[in-house]
């Protein structure tokens, strides 16, 4: 217990040293934009490599992609039909952005590293795999064709999430590993060192740009959002940890994915899409809060 509280204290304060930068002025929002590169086109793609280079693929892993597709959608739908139904397009792409993402690559995987080791960033990987192609793909597509008219096509779904080199890191390196290829260990070498850097450069970037606001017209709706995702993330950590035929070193990362914020990229795509951007940052950087005590949580009372 002792050494996960200090895990958590680490991590928590990494996070407080971004936070303190910028209010300090050294690090401004805008630099955000640019760890935020570095870190989606370097650093974890580079851990990604690592962590998968000497895992074996077992089949039940497909079973966590398949699982995290099955969240997704439901929790869309419902917040598509449920919550936005009357409010025309703007909320309606709101609803698509903003409920059944989780922030897995700059958020959860540095805390499951750091309390779980490097197994648990294969299940966060295929976790974040079957995310990736329906939030950056699908979601995104949907919710850029409500904003401007234009069909949803299936060739414009996988080119936005083909465009991503996250995503392209995970089909390469699961399909590597299906057929039992290793990569040389020069080139793991060389990841597993630019990789080790991903943990402070997300969190920190996080300390950046954490804003917690509470806008008053925009206070039910948020209530409305985080409410449904947290019930849900209530209701499928049941399901997995009492029906999913998953092992338990698999079963604790995933349900703790469930808890993990709502990612990152959220608010700049609601943004372009022309939906609410200050609500879309408000329910971003609060979900970021609970998460930092809800995950620990769920690690220390399934194990």
């Amino acid at each position: 217990m002792q050494d996960l509280i200090s895990a958590v204290l680490g991590l928590s304060g990494i996070i407080a040293l971004g936070w303190l930068f910028r209010r300090l002025g050294w690090a401004p929002l805008s630099s955000v934009g640019v760890i935020s590169k570095i870190l989606i086109y370097v650093t974890l793609p580079a851990l990604i490599i690592t962590s998968f280079n000497s895992t074996v693929i077992e089949p039940s892993l497909f079973l966590v992609t398949g699982f995290a597709m099955v969240a997704i959608v439901l929790q869309q739908l419902v917040a598509f039909h449920l919550l936005e139904r009357r409010g025309g397009p703007r909320e309606q792409v709101f609803a698509l952005l903003n409920q059944g993402n989780y922030n897995v690559g700059n958020f959860a995987i540095p805390f499951l590293t750091t309390l779980m080791g490097p197994g648990a960033v294969v299940t966060a990987a295929m976790f974040d795999a079957g995310q990736g192609l329906l939030v950056i793909g699908l979601a995104y597509a949907t919710a850029t064709a409500i904003a401007s008219g234009r069909p949803v096509t299936p060739l414009r779904v996988l080119g936005n999430a083909l465009r991503n080199p996250v995503m392209i890191a995970y089909i390469g390196m699961v399909a590597l590993r299906s057929l039992d290829i290793t990569l040389p260990d020069p080139l793991i070498d060389f990841t597993s060192r630019v990789g080790a850097a991903n943990t402070f450069l997300s969190l920190f970037m996080i300390g950046i740009g954490l804003q917690v606001r509470l806008p008053r017209a925009s206070l039910t709706r948020a209530a409305h959002h985080l409410g449904v995702r947290y019930a849900f993330s209530l209701t499928l950590s049941l399901i997995v940890w009492f029906f999913l035929p998953l092992t338990h070193e698999v079963k604790v990362p995933l349900i703790m994915l469930l808890w993990a914020p709502i990612a990152s990229l959220a608010p700049a795509l609601t943004a372009e899409t022309g939906g609410d951007f200050q609500l879309s940052s408000f329910v971003t950087a609060l979900s970021t809060v609970v998460a930092m005590l809800a995950m620990p949580l769920v690690l220390v009372i399934l194990t």
